[in-house]
């Protein structure tokens, strides 16, 4: 059976050019079912922003308030930029994504 690759693991490979990305969080969400982005970047999730859960929209708050990122209309987080600059180290080999093949025991 083959299973539908997402356009999200595309651009976490690569394959995609990362300035034709509109939409961050399904890659952040993929990324982070296999890789500790919490630990690699030391991250502290700010619980009463972002909620107690970890969620794509928790990690890119919490790296944006980090990086300083902010939006120039309203000066909220820019989440968008933080998601770009995670994908771009994860493209570039700063962050290593791979994880075992489906079945693989």
């Amino acid at each position: 059976s083959t299973r539908f690759i997402g356009r999200n693991v595309y651009e976490l490979c690569g394959l995609y050019p990362i300035p034709q990305i509109r939409e961050t969080y399904s890659a952040i969400r993929v990324l982070a079912e296999h890789v500790q982005l919490e630990r690699i970047y030391n991250l502290k999730q700010d619980v009463d922003s972002y909620g107690p859960e970890i969620s794509p929209y928790a990690i890119l708050g919490t790296y944006a308030d980090k990086k300083g990122y902010t939006l120039s209309k309203g000066g909220g987080p820019d989440l968008h930029r933080a998601g770009l600059e995670i994908l771009r180290d994860v493209v570039d080999g700063y962050v290593l994504f791979a994880y075992w093949p489906p079945g693989y025991s």
